[in-house]
């Protein structure tokens, strides 16, 4: 069984992917990724849009261009409304930047690594912008920050009237950070108009690669960042708390979410978490790549154990058939009714990548 659910955007001349949801004004947009394909690091452009009908299941066929180059790439968009207004962040590769070596003519150096890694990952070539709109359609100027790294996690407000975002990049830009080929961060500031952030690191442990970091707190205000292992051996995610409102973070704890790819979470009205990954447990080799997207929900005193996550129940929202699978990065948002909408990119039957919905409840744990 999987969820129901059905397609956002399927423009087929185009991939799209890295989707995020929010629910804003009574009304649910959508935002991800359009390029030619998932390594593109050029004509890259954010898109947004919303449903046309009450039951959010129906999309209109217009979107809105938020971000837009020519040259880089605009990767993976993220949504939070905040008061009044609803925020969309976003990393910027620079391709202009991307190499220290010489790239030949199939996007290999010298070396042989991929120019897409090569580039993505380096915190020189990053930077991290934001918009906001109080309607859904206009919106803002561009705010340029400080902050570098990629995937940034969508904005968290902490309980002292800060707010936080989490990227990782390349250890060897982050000489403080002891082991591991990939380094979060997670950047705190006070002043969302702002561009100025100040970054602080996670703690590493050896031969552990952490990135993808997704940031929940509980409701006495301790904080978890809960991150993918990026070794490629099928590993779980570990987690760092914070008791000072993410100025610092703990050791890392181990969870059971084993090959928990861009994990997205969040808190329920229940009290109960929920968190929907990527499910990567096997090998990165193409026809293994990618194929299945799952939700986890967890108690609460489970999700802020010292042994975290170890007992959850997972559900299956979607597996890819295709013979060349991509997708599994996710966003959901809780809505008024109780219902959970989440949004997916995929490619099952299709040529490129495209976005879908599903809505579930918690009930069909």
């Amino acid at each position: 069984m999987h969820a129901d659910g059905g397609i956002v955007q399927n423009k087929r001349s185009m991939w799209q992917g890295h989707p995020d949801v929010a629910y804003f004004n009574r009304q649910i947009y959508v935002t991800w990724r359009e390029s030619e394909n998932h390594k593109a690091n050029k004509d890259t452009s954010i898109k947004l849009t919303y449903p046309s009908n009450s039951d959010f299941t129906v999309f209109k066929s217009g979107t809105q261009t938020i971000f837009k180059s020519k040259t880089g790439r605009f990767n993976c968009p993220r949504l939070k409304v905040i008061g009044n207004k609803m925020w969309i962040i976003c990393d910027f590769v620079n391709s202009a930047k991307k190499s220290i070596q010489k790239e030949d003519d199939k996007g290999l150096f010298s070396g042989g690594k991929s120019s897409f890694v090569d580039a993505e990952n380096q915190v020189e070539n990053t930077s991290i912008l934001r918009k906001w709109t109080k309607d859904g359609t206009h919106w803002s100027d561009e705010i340029k920050t400080n902050m570098t790294g990629i995937l940034p996690d969508r904005i968290f407000p902490t309980k002292d009237n800060h707010f936080l975002v989490a990227t990782h990049c390349f250890k060897n830009f982050m000489p403080e950070s002891p082991a591991g080929s990939l380094v979060q961060s997670v950047w705190r500031t006070n002043d969302l108009e702002s561009g100025s952030w100040i970054k602080h690191p996670i703690p590493q442990r050896v031969n552990l690669n952490l990135c993808e970091g997704s940031i929940v707190g509980d409701t006495h205000g301790k904080l978890m960042c809960i991150m993918r292992e990026n070794s490629q051996k099928g590993l779980p995610a570990f987690v760092s708390f914070s008791v000072d409102q993410g100025r610092s973070w703990s050791d890392l704890h181990m969870t059971r979410l084993y090959g928990c790819h861009r994990p997205s979470v969040g808190r329920l009205n229940s009290g109960r978490y929920l968190i929907t990954y990527r499910h990567q447990v096997s090998s990165f080799k193409p026809n293994f790549w990618a194929r299945n997207v799952v939700a986890a929900l967890v108690e609460p005193d489970e999700m802020f154990s010292p042994n975290p996550c170890q007992d959850t129940i997972m559900y299956p929202l979607d597996h890819d058939n295709s013979q060349k699978p991509d997708g599994g990065y996710t966003g959901w948002v809780q809505l008024d009714n109780g219902s959970i909408y989440i949004v997916n990119y995929i490619t099952k039957d299709h040529r490129r990548a495209y976005i879908r919905y599903y809505i579930i409840r918690e009930e069909d744990f």
